[in-house]
């Protein structure tokens, strides 16, 4: 409150300070003010006083000069006008006597004297002024050589007749001097008395007016600082975990990434030198298997980044719960069987019952749950039950609960098993895989529903994961929502927007087996030509086109349309950020598809257009044959060998040119092509020259360029040993 109402008066902390200042400085100056003025006054006083002791001394010696003369004239006359001594003694005492008596009246700066006499001095003056002219006219003729001895002899007479009344004259001028000087003493002590209460004065003003906010404002100050400090400290303890949490997850994800990927590479050795088709398929299965794997954990990051990002949307439509809960457990069952364990689900809730929701986002909850049940578990059972807790009305609660008999959790642990990248489950020795993230984005996802995910656990008993959520009733399933037309087997025509050879051929691949009619086009340009002449349901766009980039093209697809009917939009792209990117992709694309991708995925993406209606198919090509995949591998390695050499002397003089730009192109369609094959070293060296050219760098780029290049072309010669090698 103090802090609102002074900001309000002065205008805010600046203003306050300011003020502080000028109060301070004033206070300061009127200090100096009054020790100088005080000073001065002293000194002029000091001044005053040795003037008024000069002329007290010289009052008081006309005294006795007065005294002398006419000790002087008594000589004279009983001398004899012959008397020389005595008549140069009456002159000298008359000159010095007649001096000082002008110079007390009218000033005599030889003498130090001011002439500046009070009325009443003045008045005393006048009262003694015959007598002084008596006196001195008396003295003259007593010095004139002529003068006789009978006017000699009157003239001392004289002398000594106003002598006694001059005296008594000069006594009461020097009391008054003096009664004059002690009058100036005293009232330069009420001054300096005067000044002295005023300094103090201001001093305490400058205390209460300004020391003391001062201290308030230091002491608001401090505390401020040391909130702030606790604030920083705080969020440097934030901080720290945080670093702590992506040092662990780094340390994680190595280790999830290195454990399938040395799988990959393995077995796909294993399977360029097998020559029995039956054990190369098997190879090229675990390969497949270990591609999937990582391939769900670069999901899993995705989807929390997607999630942490605010992106996650749901999709309500109408389910039933108890067949979600009947395919999670038949997916899981075989995980479950791999490890000897026993599988319950429990269903308590209405085979009929059907909510509105999505439930693609419940089943991956459900399936992250039971995935982590398994993990935790060596033996024993797992329970998964589906019950219905209440109805009223139009809304259903239901309650999912998965439940092992696995190690358990401490309870100080509880609330940090939802945190991303955190495994606090066994202990270090646990041999047990994962980076952190399912229960991380089973929580987020349930907050996004509205539910409520609870745990409970007890080391060595295991653990119960509840969900608890409400739902509004569907109305019951008709017979064309419970058998649903197979849009992903009706034929469509697809436009693959892409200037990769290679990715063009598994686009072709893939969608030609499955008997959908396939219009391949290397550039924007071309798509838009190609969308102008016919229509199609579905294109997949490439994010990085030369010329007219991804956007602009399903900009120009979108306008350019036959018979304004636009077609679905699925941006392809290699940079898993490009789906998180709000604005731009979301605005113009329906989908995003992220490479690697595989045939399920594209099979996905064409599902999503049912009810568009189907086109006639072209020429059917029939389902894929069990050579197909060699079929596929050999016809990729074909395409890229093909235009490799080309490719690889334009990225090179792109580089050695500092042609950036071109080169960032080159990089990325290679790396690309290359992943199609596999070879993630490779690949992240490609991806780091295509960061550098993109960045500007040229030092970098160069640096990039002379380790990759050489690679490249050792995987070029090595893919050209093994086409010869592959049966025709």
């Amino acid at each position: 409150m103090i802090r609102r109402r002074s900001s309000g008066r002065t205008g805010g902390p600046h203003s306050q300070g300011r003020l502080m200042t000028i109060l301070y400085v004033s206070a300061l100056s009127s200090v100096a003010l009054l020790t100088c003025g005080g000073q001065w006054l002293v000194q002029r006083q000091l001044v005053r006083g040795e003037s008024d002791s000069r002329v007290i001394n010289i009052a008081g010696r006309q005294r006795m000069l007065s005294q002398k003369l006419a000790k002087a004239s008594l000589q004279i006359e009983s001398s004899g006008a012959g008397h020389s001594a005595g008549r140069d003694e009456l002159r000298q005492t008359l000159d010095l006597w007649s001096r000082s008596h002008r110079g007390l009246q009218s000033g005599d700066a030889e003498e130090g004297l001011p002439g500046h006499n009070s009325q009443a001095v003045q008045r005393l003056f006048a009262a003694i002024e015959p007598d002084y002219r008596a006196m001195r006219s008396s003295a003259l003729t007593l010095l004139d050589p002529a003068t006789s001895p009978p006017m000699a002899a009157r003239a001392a007479a004289s002398i000594q007749e106003h002598e006694d009344q001059f005296l008594a004259g000069m006594d009461d001028i020097v009391s008054q001097y003096v009664r004059e000087a002690e009058g100036k003493v005293a009232r330069l002590r009420l001054l300096e008395r005067a000044i002295l209460a005023l300094t103090l004065l201001v001093l305490l003003a400058e205390g209460l007016l300004i020391f003391r906010p001062a201290v308030r404002q230091i002491d608001r100050t401090l505390a401020r600082l040391n909130r702030t400090g606790r604030r920083l400290r705080a969020a440097k303890l934030r901080a720290e975990e945080a670093d702590a949490a992506k040092s662990r997850f780094l340390a994680n994800v190595s280790h999830e990434l290195r454990t399938p990927m040395t799988a990959v590479l393995g077995m796909t050795e294993v399977a360029r030198g097998e020559t029995d088709p039956d054990r190369r398929d098997n190879s090229l299965a675990t390969v497949s298997q270990a591609g999937e794997l990582l391939l769900g954990l670069l999901n899993d990051l995705i989807d929390f980044a997607r999630i942490d990002s605010g992106k996650l949307e749901l999709v309500i439509r109408p389910f039933s719960p108890h067949e979600v809960l009947g395919r999670v457990c038949e997916m899981m069952r075989p995980a479950c069987e791999a490890k000897n364990l026993s599988l319950a689900p429990m269903a308590g809730v209405d085979k009929e019952l059907r909510v509105l929701g999505d439930a693609r986002r419940l089943e991956q909850v459900l399936l992250n749950l039971l995935a982590n049940a398994i993990k935790w578990t060596s033996e024993g059972v797992i329970y998964a039950r589906c019950e219905t807790l209440r109805s009223s009305g139009s809304l259903v609660t239901l309650r999912y609960t998965i439940q092992d008999t696995g190690v358990g959790i401490s309870e100080e642990h509880h609330g940090r098993v939802f945190e991303p990248f955190t495994q606090v489950a066994g202990d270090k020795t646990t041999a047990i895989s994962g980076v952190g993230l399912g229960l991380a984005i089973c929580k987020r996802i349930a907050n996004a529903m509205g539910a409520d995910l609870s745990l409970t656990s007890s080391p060595g008993v295991g653990t119960t994961v509840t969900l608890t959520t409400d739902f509004c009733l569907a109305g019951p399933a008709s017979p064309q929502a419970d058998h649903p037309p197979a849009t992903e087997t009706t034929p469509r025509r697809v436009l693959v927007v892409e200037d990769t050879e290679v990715i063009q051929a598994v686009f072709h691949e893939f969608l030609s087996g499955a008997g959908h009619a396939v219009a391949v086009a290397d550039s924007g340009e071309q798509a838009a030509e190609l969308t102008a002449e016919q229509s199609f349901e579905i294109a997949f766009v490439d994010l990085q086109l030369p010329g007219m980039d991804g956007v602009a093209t399903a900009n120009a697809l979108r306008q350019g349309a036959v018979g304004g009917r636009a077609p679905r939009l699925v941006c392809v792209t290699a940079d898993a950020r490009a789906s998180l990117e709000d604005s731009q992709l979301e605005a113009v694309f329906d989908s995003v598809l992220i490479k690697p991708f595989s045939r399920a995925q594209i099979e996905q993406e064409i599902a999503a257009t049912a009810g568009l209606g189907g086109f006639p198919p072209a020429a059917d090509s029939g389902e894929p044959g069990a050579d197909g995949e060699a079929d596929l591998q050999q016809e990729l390695t074909e395409v890229y060998l093909k235009v490799a050499v080309q490719q690889e002397r334009d990225l090179s003089a792109a580089v050695a040119e500092q042609r950036l730009p071109d080169a960032h192109v080159l990089a990325h369609r290679i790396a690309g092509q290359v992943a199609c094959f596999g070879e993630p070293e490779l690949v992240a060296g490609l991806r780091s020259l295509e960061d550098a050219c993109k960045a500007g760098q040229y030092d970098r780029a160069a640096a990039d360029a002379k380790q990759w290049l050489p690679e490249l072309k050792r995987f070029r010669s090595k893919l050209s040993s093994e086409l010869v090698d592959l049966p025709s």
